[in-house]
């Protein structure tokens, strides 16, 4: 383990040995974390279900290259379902890590699991509910509170910070979320515990969904509405995000798109946009947050932190369906 590093600094590395370096270029370096809680601009790189080394997955790829190459992000987050079909150590190899090469050399990865990384092996299941798999192989989490949170003790769930924001990732397909259950019970105490600007949560399965899947089939996505989102509204999470469905539904409508996600974080202000795979921008929202204060009847007194009132307020627009775009605002 490296020490000794500053935070938010940029470094350059090599791979070899002190007689031989194998492998280096101007692409290999990394960015260290900034300090927790400070206030800075922070891009945000979402993928899910996306490794079945299909043109698709390549195109959506490049056209992320394309969108960031002034403003390359500062982490990668996976929704899960990362090889396809059944997550083996050759699919991870060849539909996964030949396809970002570079990007893999420079870019911070988070991800979660989703069923096909548990080789389909069945919701709950006893093989699903172990750890048998290449995933946790390949990957290594942060279960002991490393990144910040609160420590999971398992690499299927856990949370970390950067900057302002602090990222919850579960696991939807092999680990129980009934309140008596290890992950709502950890999931509770890192809420409890977590005092950040933002709050992200992502897993695999959608909560609600209507498109290639339908969560009211009795499994996943009922578990998750019923146990983890209430505790997730509770703890007035900002952003839930997540796969399973090969499609993007908003109200009445749905429709099948390759892209990816892009998330800005800057200040009190969250904006992500659905980028498609031929550089379109699909879909876009915004959070802004901002807090209202009243001033005591004796201004000379200051504030009293019990009178500052959360005003959460969410923009949608929502671009393809109508020649004009389409606005509503939501407020908290």
């Amino acid at each position: 383990m490296l020490s000794g590093l500053l935070p938010n600094t940029k470094y350059f590395y090599t791979i070899g040995s002190t007689s031989n370096d194998k492998q280096g270029d101007e692409e290999n370096y990394f960015i260290t974390a900034p300090k927790t809680g400070a206030i800075q601009p922070v891009r945000i790189w979402s993928i899910g279900d996306f490794g079945n080394g299909s043109l698709a997955q390549r195109e959506v790829r490049d056209s992320y290259l394309r969108y960031s190459k002034n403003h390359p992000a500062d982490l990668w987050i996976w929704l899960g379902d990362n090889a396809y079909s059944y997550g083996y150590d050759a699919q991870f190899t060849y539909k996964v890590f030949n396809l970002y090469k570079s990007i893999f050399k420079y870019l911070p990865l988070f991800p979660s699991i989703g069923n096909h990384d548990y080789a389909k092996k069945g919701y709950l299941d006893s093989a699903s509910l172990g750890t048998n798999f290449p995933y946790f192989k390949i990957f290594d989490c942060p279960e002991n509170g490393e990144c910040g949170g609160v420590p999971s003790k398992t690499e299927k769930y856990y949370s970390y910070n950067y900057s302002n924001i602090h990222f919850i990732v579960l696991d939807s397909y092999g680990a129980r979320s009934d309140k008596e259950s290890d992950m709502y019970k950890w999931l509770s105490a890192d809420l409890k515990a977590n005092n950040a600007r933002w709050t992200i949560c992502y897993f695999h399965h959608p909560p609600y969904s209507r498109g290639t899947h339908n969560s009211d089939k009795p499994g996943e996505s009922t578990d998750l509405r019923q146990n983890i989102i209430p505790l997730l509204e509770k703890f007035k999470v900002d952003l839930v995000m997540s796969g399973h469905a090969h499609d993007l539904a908003m109200y009445s409508y749905s429709k099948s798109h390759h892209g990816s996600m892009i998330i800005d974080v800057n200040k009190d202000t969250l904006s992500a946009i659905f980028l498609t795979s031929t550089d379109t921008i699909f879909d876009r929202f915004k959070i802004v947050k901002s807090d209202k204060i009243k001033k005591k009847n004796n201004p000379k007194e200051g504030f009293n932190q019990n009178q500052i009132k959360q005003d959460d307020k969410t923009d949608l627009g929502f671009i393809p369906f109508r020649k004009e775009d389409d606005y509503f605002t939501l407020e908290k």
